[in-house]
């Protein structure tokens, strides 16, 4: 199952990271980049993070290469779902990365809307 899919009408991708084995974590990474490279420069993302735990040093690699795929490709804007804990470890780690700043949403919903009015 991927952590990635895209919608190219709102030119929006969806990362999902849950559990994720560490040996898919390299097919995974380039699933993402497959799928970013459909769309267009400009696009915006929406990360689901439900991982409860302190991230593997392997782990944080590829989250960080994500990240820095990520602006190297133009996004826009993230939102991230998230609890505040979540929100502030992948905070630092996406301004360390990638030198960008993600919203919080509590809910798919709410990080939809907030991306649908811009």
């Amino acid at each position: 199952m991927s952590i990635a899919n895209i919608d190219l009408e709102k030119n929006r991708l969806y990362i999902k990271l849950d559990n994720v084995k560490e040996n898919e974590l390299a097919d995974e990474v380039y699933d993402v980049v497959k799928k970013v490279r459909e769309l267009k420069p400009g696009f915006t993302c929406i990360n689901q993070i439900k991982i409860k735990r302190p991230l593997t040093e392997k782990e944080d690699r590829f989250i960080r290469l994500i990240q820095e795929f990520l602006v190297l490709k133009e996004v826009t804007k993230v939102i991230r779902v998230s609890d505040e804990t979540v929100q502030s470890e992948f905070e630092d780690r996406s301004i360390q990365a990638g030198g960008y700043s993600a919203q919080r949403a509590d809910s798919m919903e709410e990080a939809e809307k907030i991306l649908d009015q811009d």
